[in-house]
């Protein structure tokens, strides 16, 4: 991750200091509630994917245009090397 944030010209993630600071309170909005992610099995939804998935939501639906990346997807869930 260093090496990400030194090409972008940062020394730290961008909110993690958000994260930090509500993350009781995200873990409970988001074990309340129902998500569906649609780009779900590429880079950024994956991102999204993990950190949601994380806090124990009630459902999480993800699709993907793409059926390749989604089985890629489905496969590492299954042998939780996504999450």
């Amino acid at each position: 991750m260093n090496r990400t944030l030194d090409l972008i010209g940062r020394d730290k993630e961008l909110f993690n200091g958000d994260i930090s600071e509500y993350s009781k309170d995200l873990e409970g909005i988001v074990s309340q509630s129902q998500f569906l992610v649609i780009g779900g099995a590429r880079l950024i939804g994956q991102a999204v994917t993990k950190e949601i998935f994380k806090r124990s939501p009630k459902r999480l639906h993800i699709d993907d245009i793409n059926e390749i990346v989604m089985d890629f997807l489905v496969e590492r869930v299954d042998n939780k090397a996504l999450f």
